[in-house]
């Protein structure tokens, strides 16, 4: 069985392929190095392990998501995994939940597997988005949401996810009056704020710049379309900006890879000089 009979959001991870290689290895490096640290600093052996595990998805979940809002430029992936170690060392763990969520919505958004989504693709993002709004915030419905409604406007648009965008709506507006909201949280040092505004005025940068593709889909060999990609980076720096502005400095905690990776990108543009050129 073949990994898109199960869903078709899901890509490949070869370690034959000299970049996947790299971040399986950069990955394993900080889950061992992290569950060490936990270790000598008097953490037990299992939370020093569950440490390190997170520590290791983390790198690996911020280059995923720059591979989705890049695609061109493997390389960039990797300045937001970089940045994301930062994170770790300044922040802990993030929400990882989300960020697997936001890597499915991105995906299914841009269509980077070539593949519309399937129905199990389909009822997972909307799950994982429904249970996100229950746990966290409207945040994560109302961008749930605007996916589906992306995907089901843009070039050769997926009909059945204007029904899940409504469903996605319903469901957070319910849930948000049953459960309530969460209090939001303060800003605990200015400087995360400045490089907050910073992130978002670069990766803006990125958007217009993304018209032209040489990215394939994996499955279909096809070009990738640009209204597409540039439709997933809008909805990931909408959704960063959502958590930030309902939750303040804890928005950005649960995302920082997301953030990372969005940093990452104009990082990389700038250093090869690639902002101008297109």
């Amino acid at each position: 069985m073949r990994l898109a009979d199960i869903s078709a959001l899901a890509r490949s991870v070869d370690p034959r392929h000299p970049t996947v290689g790299a971040i399986l290895a950069l990955s394993l490096v900080v889950a061992v190095g992290g569950a060490g640290l936990q270790l000598v600093q008097g953490s037990s052996p299992q939370e020093g392990l569950q440490w390190g595990i997170n520590a290791g998805l983390v790198v690996f979940l911020a280059w995923a998501l720059g591979r989705e809002l890049d695609p061109d430029h493997e390389l960039s992936a990797f300045v937001g995994a970089g940045l994301s170690l930062a994170g770790l060392l300044l922040f802990g763990s993030p929400a990882l939940l989300a960020l697997a969520w936001m890597l499915l919505a991105l995906r299914m958004v841009n269509r980077t597997t070539g593949l519309p989504a399937k129905i199990q693709d389909s009822l997972g993002i909307l799950g994982l988005g429904l249970w996100l709004t229950w746990q966290e915030s409207w945040v994560y419905g109302l961008a749930t949401a605007i996916a589906f409604f992306l995907d089901s406007r843009l070039f050769r648009p997926h009909p059945r996810h204007l029904a899940f965008a409504g469903l996605a709506l319903l469901g957070t507006l319910g849930l948000t009056i049953v459960h309530g909201t969460a209090n939001r949280d303060g800003w605990h040092t200015t400087g995360l704020l400045w490089v907050i505004v910073a992130a978002s005025l670069l990766f803006v940068l990125i958007i217009p710049a993304s018209r032209q593709l040489r990215a394939t889909g994996d499955a279909t060999g096809e070009q990738l379309r640009p209204a597409r990609l540039q439709a997933a980076q809008i909805l990931a720096l909408l959704t960063a900006l959502f958590a930030v502005a309902f939750s303040g400095q804890a928005g950005v905690v649960d995302m920082f890879p997301l953030w990372a990776a969005m940093l990452g990108t104009p990082l990389y543009w700038l250093a090869s000089g690639l902002v101008g050129r297109r």
